[in-house]
C-alpha cells in the first residue's frame, strides 16, 4: 500500500471524528510563529485571531507539515496553548528558584507538584512535557493571556470548587482559603506577565545576543534567555552593557538567580 494513501486516510479518519493530534513540537513553532505573524500584520479579533488569519495559518501547516486543521481545531489548540503559558508563568513566579532556564523545567517535589496540578489542570502538563519555546509564547500571548475574552478563569482554566455552604458563611472554610491562595498566585503570575513585558522586548535582546555569536547551545546563550524572562529590569541593564561585559553579567546574574550551566 502507497505510504501516501495510509497517511491520507489516516487524516480523513480523524477529521471524521472530528478530533486532531497535534503531535511535534515544530507544528507548535509553526503554529505559534504564523499566528504572530497574523497578529503582527491583521491584528486580532478579541482575544484571538480573525477569519482570514486562520485560513492562513491553516495553509502554513498544511504547505510545511502536511497537517490540516480547521479553524475550530486552531482555534482550540490557540487556547490550549495559552492556558499551559498562564499556569507556565504561574508556576515561573513562585517564590524560589524552581525554573531551570537551561533545562526549561520545574524542580518541584512531587508533593508540590500533587498541590499545583490540583489548582489548575494544565500545571500537570508542564510536569513531563516543558513549554517549548517559551519566547513564542511570551510574543504571542502576553498582554492577552489573561485579559481576552477568552482568557481562563477560575471555572475553565483552575479546576476550583467556589461555592460556599451556607452554614459556614461566618467563618473561613478550606474552601475559601483556597480561593484566596488562588486568587494570591493569580495575582503573583498576572505580575509577572506585566514585568515580562514592560522596558525592553525579548525579541530586541535576542537581537543582541544573536550578535554576540555565542550560539545558541553555548550555556551563556540559554542563560542569558532565562535572564531576560525574569524581568524588565534584567532586560534594561542587558541593552546597557558594553560588549566586553555581556559575558561576566550573565554568569553574576545567573549565580544570583540559581541557574546552572
Amino acid at each position: 500500500m502507497d505510504p501516501s494513501n495510509t497517511t491520507q486516510n489516516q487524516s480523513n479518519e480523524t477529521q471524521k471524528k472530528g478530533k486532531v493530534y497535534w503531535r511535534g513540537e515544530l507544528i507548535t513553532k509553526t503554529f505559534l510563529e504564523t499566528c504572530i505573524e497574523e497578529v503582527t500584520a491583521n491584528g486580532r479579533l478579541g482575544s484571538s485571531l480573525k477569519p482570514h488569519s486562520w485560513v492562513k495559518v491553516g495553509d502554513i501547516l498544511k504547505k510545511t507539515h502536511g497537517f490540516e486543521v480547521d479553524a475550530r481545531q486552531m482555534r482550540n489548540r490557540y487556547d490550549y496553548l495559552r492556558n499551559r503559558y498562564v499556569a507556565w508563568c504561574q508556576l515561573k513566579s513562585k517564590t524560589g528558584n524552581h525554573y531551570n532556564p537551561v533545562t526549561n523545567s520545574f524542580n518541584f517535589t512531587e508533593e508540590e507538584w500533587d498541590q499545583l496540578c490540583k489548582r489548575n489542570k494544565y500545571v500537570e502538563t508542564l510536569k513531563s512535557t516543558p513549554l517549548c519555546y517559551p519566547e513564542l509564547y511570551t510574543h504571542l500571548y502576553d498582554g492577552i493571556a489573561a485579559t481576552g475574552s477568552n482568557a481562563p478563569n477560575a471555572h475553565s482554566a483552575f479546576n476550583i470548587d467556589t461555592e460556599e455552604t451556607p452554614k459556614n458563611r461566618n467563618k473561613a472554610s478550606p474552601k475559601l482559603a483556597k480561593i484566596t491562595e488562588f486568587e494570591n498566585e493569580m495575582t503573583s503570575a498576572l505580575k509577572f506577565m506585566v514585568q515580562a513585558n514592560s522596558g525592553p522586548s525579548l525579541k530586541e535582546c535576542k537581537e543582541k545576543l544573536n550578535n554576540l555569536g555565542w550560539g545558541a547551545t553555548n550555556p551563556l546563550h540559554k542563560m542569558a534567555l532565562g535572564i531576560f524572562c525574569e524581568s524588565a529590569k534584567y532586560r534594561e541593564q542587558w541593552m546597557l552593557l558594553e560588549e566586553n561585559e555581556n559575558a561576566d553579567w550573565v554568569k553574576m546574574v545567573s549565580t544570583k538567580l540559581g541557574f546552572n550551566a
